[in-house]
């Protein structure tokens, strides 16, 4: 099974330090998978080995009203300093997954199983990739986009490469002050359909579920659940 582009990921810096729980000193960490609201949280409060501690709240939904997208809301505050922080939101193809030793099907992992058709970004908060399968022909859009919620003063940009599109928000924060970015990852495939009607399904949705908003997906994931 080929792995779909990766949209989750988002990178942390703290003062040029990266977040990594492995580093500095875990306060507090817990990760809930909600059932009844379809969503998966995660709050955090960590150390760098510098001395810089920071809250970082996380939520996670795959949508089960619209089918192509999926959403991160992501939020960083300091406790005790000033704090210079930047997240890299990234999408990424054929990404490096480790495997177990003994899985009898690491043999059969494919290299770079996906070839770029396309991959841009408009320079801020938007980010595209095209890519197709490199035998059966499958072709697989993904998309994302961001409202961001921060300083006045922050510092947003984008860049693309074949298998990676990377969105950079850079921020100086004080106690008390949030950076909050809300990101939309949308997807598209098909075997038949061309890359530009793929490209324009995945913006498509990127544009629907921004209309919708963060706050009314999790009314309609709720929603969809109870019923």
């Amino acid at each position: 099974v080929v792995n779909v582009t990766n949209g989750k990921l988002m990178r942390l810096l703290v003062d040029d330090e990266p977040f990594d729980v492995r580093y500095g000193e875990l306060h507090h960490h817990e990760r809930e998978l909600d059932m009844r609201s379809g969503l998966l949280l995660r709050s955090v409060r960590w150390s760098s080995p510098a001395g810089r501690t920071i809250n970082i709240s996380s939520v996670r939904m795959v949508s089960f009203t619209q089918r192509s997208i999926a959403a991160i809301s992501y939020e960083i505050e300091p406790v005790n300093d000033t704090v210079r922080v930047v997240v890299q939101s990234e999408l990424v193809a054929n990404e490096d997954i480790p495997t177990a030793s003994k899985d009898p099907r690491t043999a059969a992992i494919l290299k770079s199983p996906l070839e770029c058709e396309e991959s841009t970004s408009n320079g801020s908060t938007l980010g595209i990739m095209v890519h197709h399968t490199r035998s059966s022909n499958l072709r697989m859009a993904s998309a994302m986009d961001h409202q961001i919620e921060g300083p006045d003063e922050m510092v947003i940009s984008s860049d693309s490469y074949p298998d990676v599109v990377r969105t950079t928000i850079s921020a100086r924060l004080q106690p008390g002050q949030r950076l909050r970015i809300v990101k939309l990852i949308s997807y598209g495939w098909s075997s038949t359909r061309s890359r530009p009607a793929l490209h324009d399904q995945v913006i498509a949705a990127l544009s629907a579920a921004t209309l919708t908003g963060w706050d009314r997906l999790l009314e309609e994931q709720r929603a969809y659940l109870d019923n």
